[in-house]
């Protein structure tokens, strides 16, 4: 390794150490950082492998259909009704084509410009004219003589008619009549035969429609159709659809799993993951996708794996997938090539974990004069800022950094950015954490014509199946194909590659490259569009193949997703210095002392036993007395061990051998811990609530407990309250408790938690969640196990899973981190540093601004960032709502993280705005746009039922759609909130579900998501009451978050919903 570190450029202050000195210490220090990172991304990947399957129903979603096209049986005019007269005027008249001629209609004034045409004066009225009664040009009576009329002529069939124009039908073709769409008059009509028998179709094209095949209708070729206005066509022969599109299938989630609370995301994502071998339960159960819609859940499945395979069907219900490794074997890779095989360009990666003090970033000049290509407009609100990052991104030796709230313009800083690299002989390699951002990168590229002007070769890595149809031709199989090139050669000669930053792992260098070979950067910039969503694990893969670096995103808003199981297994395999783990003892002990003291000091009737193993034994004993002589278990409740073991009677803790056991002594005990050898003597006394212990709820003990229930209150906590419980629901739920949670899967959720919380202004729930790890940490050290050492290792674990690279270079490592190691990858910048490299863009072009005032008052102040831009243009004539932010009053119940009552009532919103949308263009010019977004899984479910019904679509998951007669639709998208981060909307409805609690939309960058989706309206819905905190009940929970209750209080209310 020593060789490739010597080799490498250093800045660093090594205190005039030797070349060989300086490139051991330098290889030292990044050893040690970098192993956390591999020790992290080896246990995640074990865990992942040793993980169960995940299972998925399915059913079939694709009938066996026929496809028709009709062919209209005449044709449909638009004419715009018009009277035109010719104006008669006296001898020696002088006319004036600027003055209008007035004129008198039903004894109203009334005035129009004449026109001149072929030497005569002519008057063009709108509508049917019968008769002007007088008139007069430039100060002079004239006549007018009709000359000509536009109506629509005899034996025509009107369609639509208003006073100034008509459109109709005609069996005959009309000569210089201009010509609409017929199939605009079809869409959503009832077709009938000749005899009245009604036509069932379903659109499948602009002139194509299918039918099921075996409906009986095979045989209509020739046969005539009739709306019921009377426009006639003609069904041409029938013939089937594609094959393969006769075995689509859906994936169904398996019954609820329960973590609608842990993961915004559905585990049915990992049927979609590229290099997967898909199984069911039969002997030959083995397919491979053919072809795949993830939003929709639906895959076309071949049998086996490999070429020439055949579309076939599921054997079995159940269909189940091994979670696929490849991404973190490939991030564990790239982390060993950077600590074992550093080149020269990459020495700027490695300097990020050099230390913060010593380590000083190289200072650049910036470039000043450039042509621009795509900020053409210097006077647009925000121009500046922008051009600005292109100066620095242009100019910076290793990092630059854009931040921008949304809708602030980052893509159109990207194509400016693509555009100079490339007329500058530079390479880009463009990656994000989505689809949707890096296919509106190419598409924005094609539709500017960029590509032609600065020979830009594009290549898009990743599965046909998840690219936008407008970019296909870019996807590296296509361009092979197309071009008739091999494909080494092709991606040689691309100068812009782009994929997600999980699917330019499908890159083949990336795929094909030797381990035990260093990675050399072929592309002069590596540009990370939402980078705030990336960590810098999954960020080093692409980054290795860079000589530059520019990252881009929002760090208010969300940040990466990881995997909770991930954090789960690397805390329960723990490694401390020496090698050695956290003993599962002492991580027992820790959880449940802290639970069992939460128990007791419910109620004084509260008393628990419970066996454990002679070798834990000396743990809670140790443990339990370092928490006594803390004062974190401040009531000191009794506390007896029964055990073998030979150990002092201290802070009211009392041992005993199984054998010298008073019962009566026992009476005053609150908790009693029995070692196996000691069970075989000693029977539990009947007062005491026995934990894990099987068949209790049977037992004698158990009856008699109940029977006296009277003598005993028992209680637990259940929402910060002590709830009446009986014995058999108390140890019921305990025996859950502790069978289903562990001491690691408790402190993970709330090192989760805090880190969701770390950007409040108000710091006390992130304070709470700080001392409650603090609780379940270990009090008790000894030689072999020191508690700090455990510490920094959790605070290690939580720096590598939840930062992105953007904050950690932005701010720093907020919250946990190890305080040995101190950085530019834990500390962020200096001030200095960061000037020289981040620009914040400060203008949003997406928002109406009664829409986006509160984000910018509550999470964008500190920048001054998210100010309206002056070319907003917002205006509609949807007058439903007073305000573009309103909230919808709704009291509903929640019943596992849904809410029937406020589910039915975005409904009831959904419909009016449709019935609004059916009769109005969209102002844009474009089809509407409606999102439907919730926090909660749970009521995604719900409200997609309501959607399939809405909009008969029964199949549809995610992207629902109900069009109208003027062949535009109105889309609809239902997603949680975390999925429709990067996506906007003409109109989002936010469902908020909860009444009682806030859960995890407390956290600011989530409801920041949540608030900037909707461009025209944003509509609430919620229990404003809870929200607000102005219940009029006294006991009524209320929100404990500051920037919900200012939500709700600063959110005009539209009338309550009982």
């Amino acid at each position: 390794m020593k060789h490739y570190y010597q080799a490498l450029s250093k800045e660093t202050n090594f205190f005039n150490h030797s070349n060989s000195e300086a490139s051991q210490r330098l290889l030292d220090n990044t050893s040690n950082s970098l192993t956390y990172f591999c020790k992290y991304l080896k246990t995640s990947i074990r865990s992942i492998e040793n993980k169960e399957k995940v299972k998925a129903k399915w059913h079939k979603i694709s009938d066996e259909n026929l496809v028709f096209e009709l062919v209209p049986q005449g044709y449909i005019y638009e004419i715009k009704k018009e009277t035109v007269f010719e104006v008669v005027v006296p001898e020696n008249f002088e006319k004036d084509l600027e003055e209008s001629l007035m004129y008198w209609q039903e004894n109203e004034k009334q005035k129009q410009k004449v026109i001149e045409e072929s030497g005569k004066m002519l008057l063009k009225l709108n509508g049917i004219v019968d008769e002007i009664e007088k008139a007069t040009w430039v100060g002079e009576k004239v006549k007018l003589k009709p000359i000509l009329k536009t109506e629509v002529p005899k034996n025509c069939i009107v369609l639509k008619e208003t006073d100034h124009a008509a459109t109709f039908y005609s069996k005959e073709k009309i000569r210089d009549m201009e010509k609409a769409n017929i199939f605009e008059f079809i869409y959503n009509k009832a077709l009938k035969f000749d005899d009245g028998t009604p036509f069932e179709y379903e659109i499948e094209g602009n002139h194509t429609f299918k039918v099921p095949e075996d409906n009986g209708l095979s045989n209509f070729e020739n046969k005539i159709l009739s709306t019921s206005q009377g426009i006639q066509f003609k069904i041409t022969k029938p013939k089937r659809e594609k094959e393969e599109d006769r075995y689509w299938i859906q994936l169904e989630e398996m019954e609820d799993n329960g973590k609608d609370e842990i993961s915004p995301l559905s585990e049915l994502r990992y049927f979609f993951d590229d290099d997967i071998q898909i199984e069911d339960g039969t002997k030959d159960g083995q397919y491979s996708v053919h072809k795949g819609m993830e939003d929709e859940f639906r895959l076309i499945l071949k049998k086996g794996k490999g070429k020439d395979l055949e579309f076939c069907f599921p054997q079995d219900p159940i269909l189940k997938i091994k979670v696929n490794t490849y991404q973190l074997r490939k991030q564990k890779e790239a982390i060993e090539t950077l600590q074992n095989m550093p080149v020269d360009e990459q020495s700027k990666l490695i300097k990020l974990f050099e230390d913060r003090n010593a380590v000083k970033w190289s200072d650049f000049s910036t470039l000043s004069d450039i042509k621009w290509e795509v900020l053409t407009d210097e006077n647009r609100d925000g121009a500046e800022e922008q051009r600005e990052f292109v100066r620095k991104a242009l100019s910076t030796n290793d990092f630059a950094i854009m931040e921008g709230p949304p809708g602030s313009g980052k893509t159109t800083v990207i194509l400016e950015l693509v555009c100079q690299i490339v007329k500058n002989g530079g390479r880009v390699l463009l990656c994000g954490s989505t689809h949707v951002a890096i296919d509106n990168v190419l598409e924005r590229i094609k539709e500017k014509g960029l590509i032609k002007k600065f020979n830009i070769l594009p290549i898009r890595i990743g599965d046909e199946k998840r690219i936008s149809d407008d970019i296909k031709e870019f996807q590296l199989n296509n361009m092979t194909e197309s071009n008739g090139i091999q494909e080494e050669l092709l991606l040689d000669a691309a100068n812009l590659v782009c994929g997600t930053t999980i699917g330019i792992l499908q890159h083949p260098k990336f795929k094909k490259r030797e381990k035990n070979a260093p990675v050399i950067p072929e592309f002069d910039y590596l540009i990370i569009d939402e980078s705030s969503k990336t960590t810098f694990q999954e960020f080093l893969v692409p980054a290795l193949y860079a000589k530059k670096w520019i990252l881009t995103g929002d760090i208010r808003q969300l940040s990466p997703y990881t995997e909770r199981e991930q954090i789960v297994s690397n805390l329960e395999k723990l490694d401390l210095a020496g090698k050695k783990e956290m003993p599962k003892e002492m991580q027992k002990s820790c959880f449940y002392l802290q639970k069992l003291n939460q128990l007791v000091g419910s109620s004084k009737d509260n008393k628990f036993a419970l066996n454990i193993s002679r070798n834990e034994v000396r743990w809670f004993y140790n443990e339990l007395v370092e928490r006594r002589k803390n004062r974190i278990f401040k009531d000191n409740k009794v506390t007896f061990f029964i055990t073998h073991e030979n150990l002092e009677c201290r802070h009211n803790i009392f041992v005993r051998k199984p054998f010298e056991v008073k019962p009566l002594e026992l009476v005053a005990a609150d908790i009693i811990f029995i070692d196996d050898a000691s069970k075989l003597y000693f029977e539990i006394p009947e007062i005491f609530l026995p934990i894990q212990k099987d068949g209790w709820g049977s037992s004698q003990s158990a009856f008699r407990l109940n029977y006296k229930k009277n003598r005993f209150d028992f209680y637990l906590k259940e929402r910060n309250k002590d709830i009446k419980k009986d014995c058999y629901e108390i140890v019921s739920l305990t025996d859950q408790y502790f069978n289903k949670k562990s001491w690691a899967e408790e402190i993970v959720w709330r090192i989760e938690r805090e880190h969701q919380l770390r950007l409040n202004k108000d710091q006390k729930s992130s304070d709470h969640y700080k001392k409650q790890i603090e609780y379940l940490m270990p009090f008790y050290e000894d030689i072999s196990y020191n508690k700090n050492d455990i510490s920094n290792r959790v605070n290690s674990i939580a720096a590598i899973a939840f930062p992105s690279i953007l904050e950690s270079l932005v701010k720093g490592i907020k919250g946990r981190k190890n305080s040995e190691r101190i950085s530019t990858i834990s500390e962020g910048f200096s001030k200095e540093e960061l000037e020289k490299r981040h620009t914040v863009l400060k203008y949003q072009h997406r928002m109406h601004p009664e829409i986006s005032d509160f984000s910018r008052e509550n999470f964008y102040m500190e920048d001054n960032a998210l100010l309206n831009s002056s070319s907003i243009e917002r205006d509609w004539n949807y007058n439903r709502y007073e305000k573009r932010r309103m909230w919808i009053d709704v009291n509903g119940a929640v019943d596992k993280n849904k809410n029937e009552i406020e589910a039915q009532r975005l409904i009831e919103e959904l419909k009016k705005f449709i019935e609004f949308a059916k009769k109005n263009p969209q102002p844009e010019g474009l089809n509407w746009s409606v999102a439907v977004i919730t926090f909660y899984r749970g009521q995604e479910k719900d409200l997609r039922n309501k959607l399939q019904k809405l909009c008969n679509l029964p199949h549809t998951i995610s992207n629902f759609y109900i069009r109208k007669s003027d062949k535009t639709q109105i889309n609809i998208k239902l997603h949680t909130v975390d999925k429709f981060q990067g996506q906007e909307a003409d109109i989002v409805f936010l469902s908020m579900v909860q009444t009682f609690r806030d859960g995890f939309m407390d956290s600011p960058n989530r409801l920041n998501v949540a608030l900037t989706r909707a461009k025209f309206q944003l509509v609430i819905l919620g229990d404003h009451e809870y929200f607000s905190g102005k219940s009029p009940q006294k006991d009524k929970k209320k929100s404990n978050s500051e920037y919900l209750i200012n939500l709700a209080n600063n959110t005009p209310v539209l009338r309550r919903s009982r």
